[in-house]
């Protein structure tokens, strides 16, 4: 299917008439949400659910696990049309994958070429031949034979650093690292200086030991709330933890938020 149809398909699946089949799909980890989910373009359904959480003129943005920089100049092209150009700062420790984002350097954008985590110090990054399959874990779902060491900073000391008042929404890709980079943002999350912050739970998670309960526990901690991407670009307010979120199967994506998305449905 041409990629550009892919938003009106998403559009008519979820019409009310034909609503009972995304919504047994959502309850089971949602699984046109998933990476591996028939080619579907989860990058636009990314940027499209994290549109709604940001809403400030020329917002702070985080790309975290940034890779070759697409999510970035994604998210660049949807805000800059309706709030005003945002600020960027990549996060990104694979060598390999610093060329392809130092040409998107600008004044907006910058990079930083470190992995995030609970605390700042270096880390062992597993990877392979494909840059997009790195993890500081070693994975069972995938061959990663090349063992080299990174730096480690953390969300706290970036925002104290460059003296960021107020972060509008953090995107993590990070292969199951994300709880440990969000224990690297408490005292910003307790103080609220983060709008919005994005995380994948699948596959991954069983690496790093994670369930999705720690994850909504440690968010819900702070007096944030718990959305999960619709397939269709609208986030879906998820009140109450369920062990059917435990899903390993395949990729699913939330954001926990301490402000009111423009847009909502329920779960």
């Amino acid at each position: 299917m041409n990629k550009s149809l892919l938003p009106l398909a998403a559009r008519f699946f979820s019409a009310p008439i034909l609503r009972a089949i995304p919504q047994k799909m959502e309850s089971l980890g949602a699984a046109l949400q998933s990476k591996k989910g028939g080619g579907f373009d989860a990058e636009w359904q990314e940027v499209e659910n994290a549109s709604h959480f940001i809403g400030l003129t020329n917002p702070i943005i985080f790309d975290v696990g940034a890779n070759s920089g697409a999510w970035t100049k994604r998210i660049r092209e949807k805000i800059g049309k309706s709030v005003g150009p945002p600020k960027i700062v990549m996060f990104e420790p694979q060598p390999k994958c610093w060329p392809s984002l130092e040409i998107i350097q600008d004044d907006s954008v910058s990079l930083v070429k470190a992995a995030l985590g609970e605390i700042a110090g270096t880390i062992d990054l597993y990877q392979s031949d494909n840059s997009e399959v790195a993890s500081v874990y070693e994975r069972s779902d995938f061959e990663l034979d090349n063992v080299i060491k990174v730096e480690v900073t953390t969300i706290d000391d970036i925002i104290s650093t460059h003296r960021f008042a107020y972060v509008d929404y953090i995107k993590m890709d990070i292969e199951g690292h994300e709880l440990s980079a969000a224990r690297g943002a408490r005292q910003s999350l307790q103080q609220k200086r983060i709008g919005a912050i994005s995380f994948e739970f699948g596959s991954a998670n069983v690496n790093s030991r994670t369930f999705f309960l720690d994850l909504f526990k440690y968010f819900n901690s702070f007096g944030y709330v718990i959305y999960r991407m619709g397939h269709d670009g609208i986030p879906i307010h998820v009140p109450h933890y369920s062990r059917d979120l435990e899903y390993f199967a395949g990729v699913s994506n939330y954001i926990a938020s301490c402000v009111n998305p423009k847009r909502m449905r329920q779960a």
